[in-house]
């Protein structure tokens, strides 16, 4: 029977955590670190434990093709359909040969229908193109990083430079996760580049991270909680955190912090703590009760919105 009580709700027995305890070193932490690695864990702090410690990869129903033929786009294939034809804008293309190209690889549905969900994507992104234009007139090349943060080697690619700084763009809305992905590049070119800004064009607005004053500081912060986390699952949640830092006080922060875990399911919303990775991680924890939580929150994410204005 349908019920909402919430002692029905727990289990009978209390559910043992994945790691009890944080895992010994079992190998010489690693001299060698790439960009990617860095904007891995701070993408989702909770996959990159089990990917990089236990070796666990977890099955995604994203990850199986479709078994029904597609009459719209939903979320995903949205995002890449559109970041798909703003590329295109920007690189001169005309509208016949990108939805071919697009209808060939089963991005859009067939016949009428994806014609008509690529005719209004084609105009939507034409205008988001035009917004970058401005950013992207001078460009410059690739930047290669190699460079000592911590006693450890950093290496990579940063890419989108310009005379204006470092620009990137996401047809999609703002999510925290990206942000920080996008953090550890902007600190990292202002480590070789002093007092480079970012730009990041998204959907509905513009966000301009100042240069930080201490960015190898901050990136080296990054680096330490990188190589904590190989060892545990460390109660950073990208969504929960924003969600706690952008409340008015402590309260209200934690209040909404435990709204971003849980998601809505009356209006079909997930939370954070719905990703399958979080909940193999955190099983039999709570990690947003954690006092670790709103430390982790003010250490990795405060600095990145002190440094964010929006435009």
């Amino acid at each position: 029977l349908v019920t909402y009580a919430a002692e029905w709700f727990q289990p009978a027995q209390p559910t043992p955590p994945c790691v009890a305890a944080p895992l010994p070193a079992s190998a010489p932490a690693p001299e060698d670190w790439t960009l990617e690695d860095l904007t891995g864990f701070v993408r989702s702090p909770a996959r990159w434990f089990l990917r990089e410690r236990l070796g666990i990869r977890l099955y995604r129903a994203d990850d199986a093709l479709a078994d029904a033929e597609p009459f719209y786009l939903d979320g995903l294939a949205s995002y890449t359909v559109g970041q798909r034809l703003v590329a295109a804008h920007l690189e001169g293309q005309d509208a016949d040969p990108a939805y071919r190209r697009l209808r060939s690889e089963g991005l859009l549905p067939a016949a009428a229908a994806g014609r008509r969900l690529f005719e209004q994507a084609w105009r939507d992104t034409a205008a988001f193109a035009a917004r970058l234009v401005p950013f992207l007139a001078t460009s410059q090349a690739d930047v290669l990083l190699d460079v000592d943060i911590a006693g450890a080697r950093l290496t990579g690619r940063l890419r989108g430079l310009t005379d204006q700084g470092l620009v990137e763009y996401r047809y999609a809305k703002q999510r925290a996760r990206n942000l920080l992905e996008l953090w550890v590049r902007h600190l990292a070119i202002n480590v070789v580049r002093a007092a480079t800004p970012t730009r990041y064009v998204l959907r509905d607005e513009t966000v301009l991270l100042q240069p930080p004053a201490d960015a190898h500081a901050l990136l080296a912060d990054v680096l330490t909680l990188a190589s904590q986390g190989r060892g545990e699952a460390l109660p950073l949640l990208p969504e929960c955190a924003f969600a706690y830092l952008n409340a008015k006080d402590h309260d209200s922060g934690l209040a909404a912090a435990r709204k971003a875990w849980e998601g809505n399911s009356y209006l079909d919303l997930p939370g954070e703590g719905d990703d399958a990775d979080v909940q193999v991680a955190f099983r039999g924890r709570d990690p947003v009760s954690e006092p670790a939580f709103v430390e982790l929150a003010q250490r990795l994410c405060g600095p990145l919105l002190a440094a964010m204005e929006r435009a």
